[in-house]
């Protein structure tokens, strides 16, 4: 859904959207989200996987802002957790927060929040 915003709404080439994640995550288990992970348990023997995602640091404003600055034409969406982890809990830095979404209005306008519940 965010590519096809992409696509349509700010009006990115075909086939060259780009969704900015954290590393260190986990949304589940589909090939798009998988292709975001960084744990060899979760992507391991899923392969190949889908190209245009650029990872970066959790709580690491400075690489969101270079990626804006280098490639934010082509930046579809961010896809953050406001809260990190299955056992250990790390939250999304409200300075970070507040920064990305400084960044974010200018060139991308779209961000996605999600929130794996452990039941």
């Amino acid at each position: 859904m965010a590519r096809r915003w992409g696509y349509q709404k700010k009006g990115i080439p075909e086939n060259e959207a780009i969704i900015v994640c954290c590393k260190e995550n986990f949304h589940g288990r589909t090939i798009a989200i998988i292709s975001m992970s960084t744990d060899p348990d979760s992507y391991g023997n899923f392969g190949p996987f889908v190209p245009g995602i650029v990872q970066i640091d959790y709580n690491n404003a400075d690489a969101l802002k270079e990626v804006l600055e280098k490639q934010g034409d082509k930046v579809c969406c961010f896809l953050v957790e406001p809260i990190q982890g299955f056992l250990l809990f790390v939250l999304f830095y409200v300075m970070i927060w507040s920064n990305a979404c400084v960044l974010f209005e200018k060139q991308v306008k779209l961000v996605l929040l999600f929130q794996m519940k452990d039941t």
